[in-house]
């Protein structure tokens, strides 16, 4: 990419989709490739970078701040999720509780609670966990199919790409 297309460039605008995710090492060294190369370049001032995200502010004292360090000209528009929905952009989400009586073998902190009170995250171990039990990924697709009428289209959200073929794999099976 460098060397075929930003070379080239006396300008560029960088758009970081789900930008949230830009304070990962992976991203950083991606971005600063791109300006080191505009700067080699001598187009420094022609580099611009645009992060979209829907979840701008982090909940995790670890991770406040370090958005700010990516993207140092900070928030420039923000938009309210209700907002959104109430403009039919987002679907309204509906939470529905399922009982899968599958166990989590670790005990969760005050902390881990806080957090998933806050809808912030579970503790990777345990999310892991949850998301990688074939039973219990089974029991909600069959709950899905089940109620597909009442759901409508579903969007899930998979730990991981390996998880989310199982799903699919799930999903199909069933629908034979």
């Amino acid at each position: 990419m460098l060397n075929n297309w930003v070379r080239y460039l006396p300008e560029l605008l960088l758009v970081v989709d789900e930008a949230h995710h830009a304070t990962a090492k992976t991203y950083r060294k991606l971005i600063k490739a791109v300006k080191d190369e505009m700067k080699s370049q001598g187009h420094e001032n022609g580099f611009k970078m645009l992060g979209l995200t829907a979840t701008p502010f982090r909940t995790d004292e670890s991770e406040k701040g370090l958005l700010k360090l990516v993207f140092p000209g900070d928030i420039i528009y923000s938009e309210h999720l209700r907002n959104l929905i109430n403009k039919g952009i987002l679907a309204e989400p509906v939470f529905e509780n399922l009982e899968t009586k599958i166990a989590i073998n670790k005990k969760l902190t005050a902390r881990d609670i806080k957090n998933i009170e806050d809808f912030d995250k579970l503790p990777k171990d345990i999310a892991e966990e949850i998301a990688k039990s074939h039973e219990r990924n089974g029991i909600i697709v069959s709950h899905y199919l089940k109620n597909s009428e009442k759901y409508k289209p579903l969007l899930i959200f998979a730990i991981d790409i390996i998880t989310c073929n199982f799903i699919e794999q799930i999903v199909e099976r069933q629908r034979r």
